[in-house]
């Protein structure tokens, strides 16, 4: 599993079960829906298509960590996820070679991962371009945990990820790389509880304009409301198990469970059109940042993006959805 999402909140999962029964009693479109942002909005998206286009209703199962969404994929319990993480799942080409669920689209694939710093941190030090850069700077980022933190003596602070994100035991591994020493020996790393401690983090740096540098992804609301870089790695291929190179961009896919073409041909012609980019994604968690709601943030999305989604739907659905979407905006 290759991903930063990697088993996510897996304790949701003991207790968030999606049942056989409960799609056997009604004819709802059933979407699988994860605990981050971007999941919720483009099941809006979605949502209001399928329901004012389609004339289908739809049930979102929230907060279902990626084992539950795979494994209601794979019994039927679930229909739709607009966001399948794949590399984070160990068994994700064996299913589709076993026909448990199908991969029709994917939804984006130009999402950023890595060690961010904010752009007013570059511009006011151009040469800080680099991962390898960094120990030139590390008496800029201090580490809080110190008391009295002096910057010509203690090391400063790299943020990272929850322990259970991928992309924290790969910069583990990768700062114990001998290419990599003086890194490590200018800069402590601290691990945070959750998403929210990361963002925290990086939000009260940023408006105070200070330094940070820690890991962050596509397409999250930080990055869509924050000016921020991406610094640069080596040059050797991505290997991740020892550290080495760039983490990837992460394929996120739209996956319907076994059957779902036969059962809804048309919302399958639909959401085998579905697809978007990091950065629109972003355009509607900037909406979210603003204290929207992710069906808000969608309604204004669709508004701002008629071009796009009325291509995804037959002409006479594009209708139905605009006039419902125009009676929405009133």
């Amino acid at each position: 599993m290759l991903s930063f999402k990697r088993l996510l909140l897996i304790a949701v999962a003991a207790v968030l079960v999606v049942t056989a029964s409960a799609c056997a009693e009604d004819e709802r479109i059933q979407f699988a829906e994860g605990p981050w942002q971007s999941h919720m909005f483009h099941n809006q998206i979605a949502k209001f298509i399928v329901e004012e286009g389609y004339g289908e209703e739809v049930e979102i199962n929230e907060a279902l960590a990626t084992p539950t969404v795979v494994q209601g994929l794979r019994d039927g319990d679930l229909d739709v996820n607009l966001e399948m993480w794949k590399d984070n799942v160990a068994d994700y080409y064996d299913d589709l070679d076993e026909g448990y669920y199908e991969e029709i689209a994917t939804n984006f694939d130009d999402n950023s991962q890595g060690l961010f710093i904010p752009e007013y941190l570059q511009e006011r030090h151009e040469d800080l371009q680099s991962i390898h850069d960094l120990p030139d700077y590390a008496h800029l980022f201090e580490d809080y945990r110190i008391p009295d933190w002096d910057p010509e003596e203690d090391p400063g602070l790299i943020v990272l990820a929850t322990s259970d994100y991928f992309a924290t035991q790969f910069y583990e591994n990768k700062f114990e790389l001998e290419e990599y020493s003086d890194v490590a020996e200018a800069f402590d790393y601290q691990i945070v509880d959750n998403t929210a401690a990361l963002n925290e983090s990086l939000e009260d740096a940023y408006v105070n304009e200070e330094p940070w540098v820690g890991y962050h992804w596509e397409p999250t609301w930080p990055l869509a409301t924050f000016d921020m870089v991406l610094l640069e790695d080596d040059e050797h291929e991505y290997d991740p198990e020892t550290g080495h190179g760039q983490l990837p961009r992460q394929p996120v896919t739209v996956t319907v469970t076994a059957g779902f073409d036969e059962d809804y041909p048309e919302l399958y012609d639909f959401f085998s059109n579905y697809e978007t980019s990091a950065e629109l994604t972003m355009d509607g968690l900037e909406y979210m940042a603003e204290d929207k709601d992710a069906d808000e943030a969608a309604l204004e999305w669709l508004d701002m993006h008629r071009d796009l989604w009325t291509e995804w739907v037959p002409e006479d659905v594009a209708e139905d959805v605009e006039t419902a979407l125009d009676a929405e905006l009133e």
